[in-house]
């Protein structure tokens, strides 16, 4: 069982010009921080994976949770979070915006399905330190069609 954050962006020209490298760390942190579910491995089994697809609008006010939605097939739990483009693009501090956001998001569905989070609540600073102060968590070639500054 793994818990898996990926990017999915259906609007055009609405994304976050997140890396592989920024999935890489996060999905890292998050499986190595938080401890599998014996409610949620009972409920689907331990061979299903929990996923969160990070997305983004434009016109919402705030985010927008949809899930959870069953694949049998992939064997996985999905989730959708759809952050708000418009309210994030105008800052100069989106990536702490969208992390943190994040974050309370990915927390928020884990505890729901009594996965402890505590040590993963412990490092939020630090894993969103990391990651906006690494170059390499940042597709250069994506910023400017984000129309984000980095």
């Amino acid at each position: 069982m793994s818990v898996i954050v990926s990017q999915f962006y259906i609007e055009p020209g609405v994304f976050f010009p997140f890396s592989w490298h920024f999935q890489k760390y996060f999905n890292g942190a998050l499986n190595e921080l938080v401890p599998p579910s014996s409610e949620f491995c009972s409920r689907y089994g331990a061979d299903y994976d929990l996923v969160f697809r990070m997305s983004a609008k434009r016109r919402i006010e705030s985010t927008e949770l949809r899930g959870p939605s069953r694949y049998p097939k992939a064997k996985s739990i999905e989730y959708s979070i759809f952050l708000p483009f418009d309210q994030v693009i105008a800052t100069e501090e989106w990536k702490d915006r969208v992390l943190s956001t994040l974050f309370d998001e990915v927390i928020s569905v884990l505890k729901k399905m009594s996965f402890d989070t505590r040590k993963f609540e412990m490092q939020r600073r630090t894993i969103i330190a990391a990651i906006v102060n690494d170059p390499m968590m940042i597709d250069q070639r994506r910023v400017a069609e984000s129309g984000l500054t980095v």
